[in-house]
């Protein structure tokens, strides 16, 4: 019964098949960006050194405008779940459930369905109040 456990032989070996994959998909996503950097007409410079922006694409402007914004509601987001789980000293399955039901709620306002998100924040609210 001795050895090394199949499980720690599978970890190992998933492990070396995920470095070994973004390693080729990063160098070959480099090599195609050398080759046409020169080529691309929307680049421009970035606020990291050396690295440029695609400013042609508008959905990545805006998501790059906009990302101040998202983290501030992402961080109030977080606190508000994580003071739920304190106050209602809520362990495994209420957490989850939770996490799950103020996730969706911010997709919801992310994707501006106001009425979406209000039904979502009432109905947690009734499982918080009434479950646990």
């Amino acid at each position: 019964m001795g050895g090394v456990p199949w499980k720690r032989v599978e970890l190992v070996a998933l492990v070396l098949y995920a470095l070994g994959f973004y390693l080729v998909v990063i160098r070959r996503s480099l090599r195609l960006s050398h080759d046409y950097s020169g080529r691309l007409y929307g680049l421009r410079a970035g606020s990291l050194a050396g690295h440029l922006n695609d400013l042609s694409d508008a959905q990545w402007r805006n998501f790059r405008g906009n990302l101040p914004i998202l983290t501030v509601v992402m961080g109030a987001f977080l606190i508000v779940v994580n003071t739920l789980r304190y106050c209602y000293v809520l362990k495994g399955r209420g957490t989850a459930l939770m996490w799950l039901i103020h996730s969706m709620s911010y997709l919801y306002y992310l994707h501006g369905a106001w009425y979406a998100t209000h039904n979502t924040m009432l109905f947690s609210l009734f499982i918080v109040f009434n479950c646990f």
